[in-house]
């Protein structure tokens, strides 16, 4: 009799070998770090004996992580009949596991600060993959190890600030050809939704997007500036974070189980593809424990560039009457988005999406809490269909309009909409009107051949403006643009992600923007606001005559503040496993300062910038840099280029400062001990335009663009909605404009009167608010028959209601 196996769930092997004529011995090679039992059922034999338990049929043994060792032995006295039953308990402790990972930790560890040691004396975040090759060959590496998102716990999580291991395995790092069986390929053909596997990470919003932009396999491949496996393990991904193109530069080892593969995306076969945009995602954000939980919406706007809008029904859906008119808005906006190409994704209701969705509704097919791609918007005599897809490649809708309706599916129906009635490829036709009642989101990213433009603004604190008024938070640019034919625009603002490690010590302002346009008489007009929103993006889409126009972007201003709910001290360094280090957040600090001063958004800050950074800290180090300075001693181990350093090469620099030192700085900068920024935020302003576009950027600060904005919006709100809840006396008209999407208001007043009259507004009585100006209140000068912003308020980010409540006074001067 030949040894047999037992493959058990756990990676682990059961070996029966024979002994002598009919007797056996188990033998287990425990492949794992848990601790597991095994209980032996013989209950249903005759003539069988597990030996050292002659009287029990049902017997329990142990193997201890990554133990080899003999289970049972079995003794048969003929004639016998032997029938068995296994079953496996698993015991996992965290500690177990990295005792039996330590060795291959510890070599990677080893390697991963040798090859740092040779890597940060060259710019390797923007080297190109043959010139970072080049450099492998010549320092005899055989492989790549990325620096900056090494393969150790530092890129699992925050190891600076939270205590313990947040996941139940921690992981060993390996690369592809270590748990692949056959080569791996970058694409073995084109990306396909079904190409992903959920890990234990969490992040299936960010899995959906991919799969949403996977329906067009174009979309996948032009994140990787390269297309083919490397056999160094080097790959480079162009990827839109915070409004702008950012390539990153990752290596290829993968989080992986100790004795298995991937903990987090998997692959169906041995495409890369998957893996390595995850890794390289969670790389721009700090960590990969950082993409847990997420809003589709993110997700594709981040992978295609392209401005994304989101529409949600909600309950509102079930109500027939509420959504009746918007149903048929939004058709529009499906048929559009269909006749153009867009790539269309509907969410249901319920828990998570993707892989940790439920099972579908048995009566329908659906699947709760999962994302679906809307593939056509059809209609014909009436009568609106919409053609949806499942990713999954299954579980198909089983309503009216599905594959098995025969009776609605006549001939008529056939040629107009053209179905292909096939149950087991996740495509399916469903009533806008049952769409409805099983779906309660659609996110629209508008792929198509934009003319494209991105460039940097900043919001900063003014001590004054040209009203003498103290502390009003203001553009730093204004953007001017000329058409010389009617064109769609679509213009976005975009704060930096919250999402990011450290970046929730800048917490997201409310931001719009205004267009005006300047008319033949010189006078500016208003002919589109984007809605104030506290969130990580303002976008809208706007119809634009030919002419000349400018764009101002807008804040409230109110949370660019210290909040008491965030001011715990930050410490700059903190011990960890790996050693001390900068404190994470601190790192994030390092790199807003970076984007703030990066004026050309290159990712090198040349010697004039570094000056101006030099100034502003007053750091003698930085305040002396000259273009030729970059070849001295100074920069020799410092990762930079010929006219600049990087960011890496910043944090470099800013490491050859004492932790006091640094604080110092900081502090000049705006940062207080905990870090919050209290004096500028950077954002990236976005334009799509469907006709070429020339943007030139304008110092708003030299002008009174900001003021004259703010009034032309108040005179436009007060056009739209006229003078609702307004306050009055014999001097005045106050009015407010709230702001749905980030519980605000701006408050503007109107000069009924024939003279100059001073304003002061009066805030102070409201409740969980912020102020702008901080006091809380504002004197404003209105000339006659004329509309003035005089303030505004928005909800403090804890509270979960606003009260505003204010008073005023007016007298003639």
């Amino acid at each position: 009799m030949e040894p047999k196996t037992i493959q058990l769930k756990t990676g682990s092997i059961i070996t029966r070998i024979p002994v002598g004529e009919y007797d056996e011995e188990w033998e287990i090679d425990h492949r794992n770090s848990s601790r597991i039992f095994i209980t032996l059922d013989i209950s249903q034999s005759t003539g069988v004996v597990i030996v050292g338990y002659d009287t029990d049929d049902v017997v329990t043994e142990s193997a201890d992580p990554m133990e080899r060792k003999t289970l049972f032995e079995i003794r048969k006295e003929p004639p016998y009949c032997f029938k068995f039953g296994l079953n496996v308990q698993e015991e996992y402790q965290l500690q177990d596991h990295r005792k039996y990972a330590s060795r291959d930790v510890a070599n990677l560890k080893e390697r991963v600060e040798h090859i740092r040691e040779n890597m940060i004396k060259i710019p390797f975040e923007i080297m190109d993959v043959p010139s970072i090759e080049g450099f492998l060959e010549d320092v005899g590496y055989e492989n790549y190890i990325d620096p900056s998102f090494p393969p150790d716990n530092t890129s699992i999580y925050d190891v600076t600030n939270i205590d313990e291991f947040p996941l139940d395995e921690a992981p060993v790092w390996k690369r592809p050809i270590e748990f692949m069986d056959g080569r791996p390929h970058l694409f073995y053909d084109d990306p396909e939704p079904n190409d992903i596997n959920q890990g234990a990470l969490g992040d299936c919003w960010f899995l959906a997007a991919m799969a949403s932009l996977a329906e067009s396999p174009a979309m996948i491949k032009r994140l990787f500036l390269h297309q083919e496996y490397n056999e160094y393990g080097i790959y480079q991904l162009r990827i839109c974070k915070n409004g702008e193109w950012v390539v990153v530069t990752i290596d290829d080892y993968i989080p992986c189980y100790l004795n298995g593969g991937p903990i987090f995306c998997s692959p169906t076969g041995n495409e890369l593809w998957a893996m390595l945009l995850e890794k390289a995602y969670a790389k721009l954000h700090g960590n990969y424990y950082q993409l847990r939980a997420g809003f589709l919406a993110h997700g594709m706007m981040d992978l295609s560039g392209c401005p994304t809008s989101k529409y949600s029904f909600g309950s509102e859906r079930l109500i027939l009457d509420k959504i009746l008119a918007y149903s048929d808005k939004l058709w529009k906006v499906l048929q559009e988005s269909d006749k153009k190409g867009h790539i269309m994704c509907a969410g249901t209701p319920g828990v998570d999406i993707w892989t940790e969705g439920e099972s579908p509704n048995q009566e329908t097919g659906i699947v709760p809490g999962h994302a679906y791609s809307v593939i056509a918007a059809k209609e014909y005599n009436g009568l609106k269909l919409l053609q949806i897809r499942n990713p999954w490649g299954q579980f198909e809708w089983g309503g009216k309009w599905s594959d098995h309706d025969h009776h609605n599916w006549t001939q008529e129906m056939i040629d107009a909409f053209e179905p292909d009635f096939n149950s087991k490829d996740g495509t399916f036709w469903m009533s806008y009107e049952d769409f409805f009642k099983y779906f309660t989101s659609i996110t629209i990213c508008k792929i198509q051949n934009w003319h494209e433009l991105r460039l940097k603004g900043k919001f900063i604190r003014a001590i004054e403006d040209s009203r003498g008024e103290p502390d009003w938070v203001i553009s730093q640019f204004f953007y001017t643009f000329s058409l010389d034919n009617d064109a769609t625009v679509e213009i976005g603002l975009h704060q930096e992600d919250e999402r990011i490690l450290g970046a929730d010590k800048r917490p997201y302002l409310d931001i719009c923007y205004v267009i005006l346009k300047k008319e033949e008489n010189k006078q500016l007009k208003v002919v589109g606001i984007s809605d104030l929103v506290t969130e990580r993006d303002s976008e809208d889409s706007f119809h634009l005559e030919a002419g000349n126009y400018i764009v101002v972007p807008r804040t409230i201003g109110s949370l660019l503040k210290a909040f008491s709910f965030n001011s715990e001290e930050v410490p700059l360094k903190s011990s960890t496993e790996e050693g001390k280090m900068w404190n994470a957040k601190v790192v994030s600090t390092f790199s807003d300062v970076f984007r703030k001063i990066d004026l050309r958004l290159d990712g090198i800050l040349t010697a004039r910038e570094l000056n101006l950074f030099g100034h502003i800290t007053d750091s003698d180090l930085f305040k002396h840099v000259t273009p030729e300075s970059f070849d001295g001693p100074e920069f020799e181990n410092i990762s930079h280029v010929e006219d600049g350093i990087t960011r890496y090469g910043f944090y470099q620099l800013m490491g050859k400062y004492s932790e006091s030192e640094v604080s110092r700085m900081l502090r000049r900068l705006g940062y207080d001990k905990s870090l919050q920024s209290t004096k500028s935020r950077v954002f990236v302003i976005t334009f799509h335009s469907t006709e070429e576009i020339r943007v030139k950027i304008g110092n708003a600060v030299k002008c009174d663009i900001n003021e004259k904005a703010a009034d032309l919006i108040m005179s436009k709100y007060l056009e739209n909605q006229g003078a609702k809840n307004a306050k009055e006396d014999e001097n005045v008209i106050i009015f407010r404009k709230f702001h749905e999407k980030c519980y605000g208001n701006s408050i503007g007043a109107i000069n009924k009167s024939q003279s100059n009259v001073a304003v002061t507004l009066d805030m102070t009585n409201s409740q969980n608010c912020e102020y702008t100006p901080t006091s809380g209140v504002a004197t404003v000068v209105i000339p006659p028959n004329s509309v003035k912003y005089l303030g505004g308020l928005v909800v403090n980010p804890k509270a979960d209601s606003l009260s505003s409540n204010y008073k005023f006074s007016s007298r003639v001067i």
